[in-house]
């Protein structure tokens, strides 16, 4: 299994990371920037607590791809 979705809430609203194939991370929230993705670089660059809590958000859901 990968991991390809990562689902973080806070404030009312959610907002979402996916993980392309070659492991770059990107970043959607909809009500801040009109639905674009905004390229985060590589996941595997990322600490344990960039991962669980994004500005004020905390991770809430993971989706994972066999």
């Amino acid at each position: 299994y990968d991991l390809v979705g990562l689902c973080y809430f806070g404030q009312s609203h959610f907002m979402v990371r996916f993980v392309d194939r070659h492991g770059m991370l990107w970043f959607q929230d909809g009500a801040a920037n009109g639905g674009l993705f905004v390229n985060e670089g590589y996941a595997a660059d990322h600490s344990s607590e960039s991962i669980l809590r994004r500005r004020d958000m905390v991770l809430s859901t993971l989706v994972y791809l066999k």
